[in-house]
């Protein structure tokens, strides 16, 4: 199931979806089309009972920010 769900907008560029599944995937989706442009699966040191507490994605610069529970940072670039 999906815990966590946010429209991303940006200026000259189509807008997208994020979405955060119980299982630590984060997916990012074409608002358009609906299709999964990407996965990101589990981030590797997550134990079963550890949670992304959040998430930043800028379409602008191309990067997604997650900060997990141990206060771990980390950034993926997308395109």
């Amino acid at each position: 199931s999906i815990r966590y769900l946010q429209l991303i907008t940006c200026k000259n560029k189509k807008s997208r979806v994020i979405a955060i599944g119980n299982e630590n995937v984060i997916r990012i989706f074409s608002r358009d089309s609906a299709a999964s442009l990407t996965a990101v699966l589990p981030i590797p040191n997550l134990t079963e009972k550890s949670q992304i507490l959040s998430i930043a994605y800028s379409r602008q610069i191309n990067s997604l920010y997650v900060l997990v529970e141990n206060n771990e940072l980390w950034i993926y670039y997308t395109k």
